[in-house]
C-alpha cells in the first residue's frame, strides 16, 4: 500500500510543506 502511493505522498508532503512556508511567510509579514 505505501510503495503503491509513495509517489503521490511525496506530491502531498511537497504541498504540505509549500503550504506551510506560505503560512509562516504570511505570519512574519503579519508580525
Amino acid at each position: 500500500m505505501l510503495a503503491l502511493d509513495h509517489e503521490g505522498t511525496d506530491l502531498d508532503l511537497e504541498l504540505l510543506v509549500f503550504l506551510v512556508v506560505r503560512m509562516l511567510g504570511k505570519m512574519v509579514l503579519l508580525i
